[in-house]
């Protein structure tokens, strides 16, 4: 998965961002069992109009620092 947030982030593709935080946050919210209690809400990049910043080089850098050295089926999709 951080594979996706890194081309999401790389495209500024709002929507995907969106998406994979939603699963992470789901994801983990089942794995605490707390699902009766729990509101989802949007993510702040999900209720502005306004343009996302540029992703800087050194997040990029980070990004690619935590793929590398993250074992696959942590980032890994699923089937």
């Amino acid at each position: 998965m951080l594979a996706l947030l890194r081309d999401d982030l790389l495209s500024e593709n709002r929507t995907g961002l969106a998406k994979t935080l939603f699963a992470w946050e789901s994801e983990n919210i089942t794995r605490l069992g707390i699902e009766q209690i729990w509101e989802p809400t949007p993510f702040p990049l999900e209720r502005g109009g306004e343009a996302m910043s540029p992703v800087s080089e050194d997040m990029v850098a980070r990004l690619e620092s935590m793929i590398r050295i993250t074992p696959r089926k942590i980032w890994a999709d699923e089937a």
